[in-house]
């Protein structure tokens, strides 16, 4: 029934990054992803990113940090992080990110690793982009890393910001949007989408 401080991750984060701004573990706690969605970068302030975190014992070392290609001021990438169980893919959600003119229309960067190296595989977002529809508040995904729930509080698909979950499915290295979850009673500014979660399975 005892916890005792293990580690304190912090990397080569510097003041005002907002490192921990979100925070995801592989299933056998080996891997931690974490948001610095303030993050400065050579794009600009505020575009933020993400750290990869390994274990070995009980030592943590910083082995890599992802960046959105293509990212500008002001993405706030890093908002909403997700790590598959097995450690292999990163799913990180840019919310402030402008789909061509489209501003905060938001996205997800999905990340695969090989070895120690990680590669962006994809950029989720929703089929037509709409404006401040902030997609990619929040994310989660399945234990094998081949399903995602994708939090879009603002999305007025029915006339009014109740918000929706957008659901993408992975087939090999290509994404598809298998479905949106809205609420059936839903009413302007319920944010659905704020926070996600799926099963492993």
């Amino acid at each position: 029934a005892t916890w005792a401080l293990e580690a304190t991750l912090r990397g080569t984060s510097i003041a005002g990054d907002e490192l921990g701004s979100s925070v995801s573990l592989s299933a056998d706690g080996s891997v931690a992803l974490v948001g610095a969605r303030r993050d400065d970068t050579a794009a600009g302030t505020d575009v933020g990113t993400a750290r990869v975190f390994v274990r070995a014992g009980s030592v943590w070392t910083e082995s890599a940090i992802l960046e959105a290609t293509g990212g500008a001021a002001s993405d706030n990438f890093g908002t909403a992080v997700a790590i598959a169980g097995d450690g292999t893919r990163a799913f990180v959600g840019g919310p402030n990110d402008d789909i061509g003119a489209i501003t905060n229309a938001g996205s997800v960067r999905v990340f695969a690793r090989s070895g120690t190296t990680w590669a962006e595989e994809a950029a989720l977002s929703r089929i037509a982009p709409v404006a401040s529809d902030l997609f990619g508040t929040s994310v989660a995904a399945t234990g094998d890393g081949g399903r995602v729930a994708i939090g879009v509080p603002s999305d007025d698909t029915r006339g009014f910001a109740a918000g929706s979950v957008r659901v993408f499915l992975r087939s090999g290295t290509a994404w598809g949007e298998e479905s949106v979850l809205l609420d059936a009673g839903g009413t302007g500014s319920d944010d659905l989408g704020t926070s996600v979660a799926i099963t492993p399975d």
